[in-house]
């Protein structure tokens, strides 16, 4: 039980992002740290019920969707960059665009983590957010040392359902 309460703030901090928000936006929510709260320790730790796991677990895939389809969006796009300034004579106007509509898919893959957020949050009682809030400020039962930058780095956390070790956070 121990090894829960000294994982579970780590596992919530990468949800929730850390109080400086150093991992980009709101909650960063990235589809494995969205799945480190689906861990049979946090859901224990959070009372989460069974319906609220599913949903999670939906809401994690639906947005690794979203994520995949705007990632290969901007790949094919910056592809398509690459081909208009390899070109004998480029043109500024079609370049520029071009950079316009790569910023623009960009802005829309942090969109994306900005409705994660809320969704998940819409899904949590107000009383797991508050319980959430204060693991993160270092109001659980474990006050281990604090990184600079936060993050997972150099911490084990325990595998959530169906995770690969390629999955798994990395470790120092």
């Amino acid at each position: 039980m121990l090894r829960i309460a000294a994982a579970l703030p780590l596992i919530l901090v990468g949800l929730f992002g850390t109080p400086r928000g150093q991992h980009g936006g709101p909650g960063h929510f990235g589809g494995l740290r969205l799945r480190l709260l689906l861990t049979p320790q946090a859901a224990e730790e959070l009372n989460l019920t069974a319906d609220q796991q599913e949903k999670l677990k939906e809401l994690c895939y639906s947005h690794q969707e979203k994520v995949l389809e705007i990632k290969q969006k901007i790949e094919r796009e910056q592809l398509e960059l690459k081909k208009l300034m390899d070109a004998d004579e480029p043109n500024e106007s079609k370049i520029k665009a071009k950079v316009r509509e790569i910023g623009s898919l960009r802005t829309d893959l942090q969109l994306t983590q900005v409705d994660l957020y809320f969704a998940a949050r819409n899904i949590l009682t107000d009383e797991q957010i508050e319980k959430i809030k204060s693991l993160r400020r270092g109001g659980g039962r474990h006050r281990g040392p604090r990184r600079r930058g936060g993050g997972l780095r150099g911490h084990w956390v325990p595998p959530g359902p169906g995770m690969s070790p390629e999955e798994m956070p990395p470790t120092e």
